[in-house]
């Protein structure tokens, strides 16, 4: 699965949300929903509406979409919830969004993360398929806009990819979730 892995302040994420859109995305939280029917984020307000609610977003735009967004539901103390089956219709760019918050003794930036399946299930034709070449380019053009003012890390096995604000953090005394006792020169 190609991802990117990468600590976001939310001011770092709120930037790249606002690209995403103007690029012509829109997003879509990965929620219990009462109905089944999903909400689509299309402007950074409605996004900040919802970064409380959930961490995983999934990127639509027109141009990769083949089949529609596929929900079911479950029953929990009597009421009915409906979610989106991830990997099921789309394809999506998902998008986790940890930002950045106050732990019991420090300012945390937590991990984030950019990628898309190799496969999905198109809900039209029936079958498992690889995501289409517009959904590879505009990931591409995602991870090119994410680079830009970000610095690679790597305080282990994997790299990570630290934005512009959560370096700033970091330079402040935050730490990075997951390397908290690790020095990390950003």
């Amino acid at each position: 699965m190609p991802e990117l892995g990468l600590f976001l302040s939310w001011r770092d994420i709120e930037e790249f949300v606002e690209c995403a859109l103007r690029e012509g995305a829109v997003l879509i939280p990965h929620l219990h929903y009462d109905t089944p029917e999903y909400v689509t984020l299309r402007n950074g307000a409605s996004f900040n509406d919802f970064r409380r609610k959930t961490s995983l977003f999934f990127i639509l735009r027109s141009s990769y979409l083949v089949s529609p967004l596929e929900m079911d539901s479950f029953v929990k103390k009597g009421k009915r919830f409906f979610f989106i089956i991830q990997r099921s219709g789309g394809p999506t760019i998902d998008f986790f969004a940890a930002g950045d918050f106050r732990g019991s003794h420090q300012h945390l930036v937590g991990p984030s993360s950019l990628g898309y399946h190799p496969t999905f299930w198109n809900t039209t034709t029936g079958r498992n398929e690889k995501p289409p070449e517009p959904l590879v380019a505009f990931y591409k053009s995602l991870v090119k806009q994410i680079k830009k003012g970000t610095k690679r890390i790597k305080p282990g096995v994997r790299a990570y990819w630290v934005g512009k604000h959560a370096q700033e953090l970091v330079r402040q005394g935050a730490k990075l979730v997951g390397y908290e006792k690790k020095k990390i020169d950003v």
